[in-house]
């Protein structure tokens, strides 16, 4: 079949690219449940390379590929899209635990403040543990298993890491729960066997058409449709063209690396169509460096993609209702943001009069956490009276404080007062002299 010759073709590219022999792809049709293709490895008959393991249906860790199960829960939680995060090196050590958990992003970069729609397009990790905090980890592993994985079932054993795919789960049951978002918010059970007929043509068995369960609110699959979606938001990542973009198609996709280049993901849909790949090593051999899911996994999903997109391409992804919230992080903008001409001796905001020589360009913002603003459990509701009392509090202010301070913003409300700059010279070349009772200042 054509996915078996590609994912060989693939497999036979990748071994030597990246030491990775082997690959498995599932498609399934998001709108009936029904299992469209099912590869398992890159040679059923090749048993000296463990080749008749179906790899579709045996636990990896899905690495950044789980990040949108977390999401998810976030958004049903009253987060959205444009709620605002500070990308910036973060301890998530609380009391009582010995070991420092310091994530990193891929390339090892901070962003400063991102949006939820960036952090998920973009895949960045320390967003992404944020957002698994705010949304809980006994809830988003309810989501997940919501949407039909079953393998996170020792709840106890997972932390914050979760979110960066430190649980086992299958190709088979993620590439169906990917399919959950495809079809606005409702799960139908994958299925294998839609007919049997004997020898004579008499129908033994014939399964029946599913109505499915609606396991998401429509307004959050739509949300996490339109981040995966969107090209430009992943561009400063992945780059323009990207194995991810099909030129006049939209598509959403996600991909996944796991620690040590052991697992590369690649899980992208259409309203009718849901294709995910794995590739890696049977034994759990870790690739070559670099082997992440966008560079091994996502061109055997483009290639295979590609070939089938137009017989599954009837409808296009809905949008998502547009919200306006008049709360700070949450509804996307800082408590306070400019930039002022600020007269370097008496720190009032400069006049017109003021040359530039004699004055500082600041910028002034009030950069606190999101925790200072919302309640984790009720993101909506009054902002906190006491946000210090969260246990992660201390950890987020702390990381902001100190990207402020290296970024060199003002990390306080802007002066008021408007003032001539004492002892300079104004346009005219005529001196200023600063008047001690002239407070010019309005403060309505």
């Amino acid at each position: 079949t054509t996915a078996e010759e590609l994912v060989k073709k693939h497999v036979e590219q990748n071994t030597t690219r990246w030491n990775a022999n082997n690959a498995a792809l599932v498609t399934i049709n998001p709108r009936t449940g029904d299992i469209l293709t099912m590869v398992g490895s890159r040679d059923y008959f090749d048993s000296e390379n463990d080749g008749n393991v179906n790899v579709a249906i045996r636990g990896n860790q899905p690495g950044s590929s789980f990040k949108p199960f977390a999401y998810a829960t976030a958004f049903s939680k009253g987060y959205t899209p444009q709620t605002l995060l500070f990308d910036v090196e973060t301890n998530f050590k609380v009391e009582d635990y010995e070991k420092d958990y310091i994530p990193q992003n891929y390339d090892g970069k901070f962003n400063g403040k991102v949006t939820m729609r960036e952090a998920l397009a973009r895949s960045l990790n320390v967003p992404a543990v944020k957002t698994l905090y705010l949304a809980g980890i006994d809830e988003t592993l309810k989501t997940a298993e919501s949407m039909g994985i079953s393998t996170l079932t020792d709840r106890k054993n997972y932390g914050l890491a979760l979110v960066l795919g430190s649980g086992n789960v299958t190709l088979l049951e993620e590439t169906a729960a990917f399919g959950v978002f495809a079809n606005d918010g409702v799960k139908l059970d994958h299925r294998v066997v839609l007919k049997i007929q004997d020898s004579k043509g008499n129908i033994i068995r014939e399964a029946e058409t599913q109505s499915g369960k609606r396991v998401l609110a429509q307004q959050v699959a739509r949300q996490i449709n339109d981040c995966l979606q969107d090209n430009s938001a992943r561009s400063p990542t992945f780059g323009g063209h990207s194995p991810l973009y099909i030129s006049g198609k939209n598509v959403a996709a996600k991909t996944g690396t796991t620690q040590e280049y052991r697992d590369a993901w690649t899980v992208g849909y259409t309203p009718e169509l849901v294709v995910g790949v794995w590739a890696g090593n049977n034994y759990n051999e870790p690739m070559k460096e670099g082997a992440g899911g966008v560079a091994v996994a996502a061109p055997l999903w483009n290639d295979f993609m590609k070939r089938f997109i137009d017989q599954y391409s009837g409808t296009d992804f809905k949008k998502p209702k547009e919200e306006e919230i008049e709360k700070p992080m949450l509804g996307g903008f800082l408590e306070d943001e400019i930039e002022l001409r600020i007269d370097e001796d008496s720190g009032y905001i400069a006049t017109e009069d003021c040359k530039d020589k004699h004055i500082d360009k600041e910028k002034f913002q009030v950069s606190n956490t999101i925790l200072y603003y919302v309640d984790i459990e009720d993101p909506r509701g009054e902002i906190p009276e006491d946000p210090e009392e969260d246990p992660q509090y201390e950890n987020w202010e702390k990381a902001v404080q100190k990207y402020a301070q290296k970024h060199k913003i003002k990390n306080n409300p802007p002066p008021m007062d408007i003032r001539a700059c004492e002892g300079k010279l104004n346009g005219d070349g005529e001196e200023v002299e600063y008047d001690e009772d002239d407070d010019d200042d309005d403060d309505d």
